[in-house]
């Protein structure tokens, strides 16, 4: 199984339990940043991870829906379509999990986004990964996404994306 593969069945494995498998694309001690559980990092507290995903999928009936890959020499970004039941609703997760590649085309870190909100109400922000570049400055329409974002305006969103654009959730 590729290192793309089995990033296509990340979350397959995980409810599978197939520790080894998820443990085979790393090329040393697994690193995994999630929005659920933060930074993980070592084999032991991997292990825990893949159990406590395992137990957190099967609890909530998880299908998923493979969306696309975007790949070059350094990263891979997989996008997957998550089905799931949340009290007592039925609802999809986009998630996006990035996998940084070492020369040998192993993983040597991994980051999996997706939204909180739709399952505690609230977002969940995590430690930024690179340190801020200095002098640089953010487009004006990044700066209004952020000013519409913070103040739930969804109108403002909608109209910064092409025509088929749309917000999932409001901020709050």
């Amino acid at each position: 199984m590729t290192v793309i593969e089995t990033l296509k069945d990340f979350f397959i494995l995980l409810q599978e339990e197939d520790t080894e498998k998820l443990l085979s694309i790393f090329v040393g001690e697994p690193v995994i940043d999630t929005p659920m559980e933060g930074r993980i990092t070592g084999r032991e507290e991997f292990i825990a991870f893949v159990d406590r995903q395992h137990q957190w999928l099967k609890g909530h009936d998880v299908g998923q829906q493979f969306v696309e890959i975007t790949a070059s020499v350094q990263r891979v970004c997989v996008e997957l379509l998550l089905y799931l039941q949340h009290d007592t609703r039925s609802m999809d997760l986009p998630v996006a999990i990035v996998a940084d590649l070492d020369g040998d085309k192993k993983v040597s870190a991994i980051r999996i986004y997706h939204s909180m909100w739709p399952l505690t109400g609230r977002h969940r922000v995590r430690e930024p990964l690179l340190k801020p570049a200095e002098g640089l400055e953010e487009p004006d329409f990044v700066k209004q996404y952020m000013q519409a974002l913070g103040s739930g305006d969804a109108a403002i969103i909608v109209n910064l994306f092409e025509d088929d654009g749309y917000a999932r959730e409001p901020s709050s």
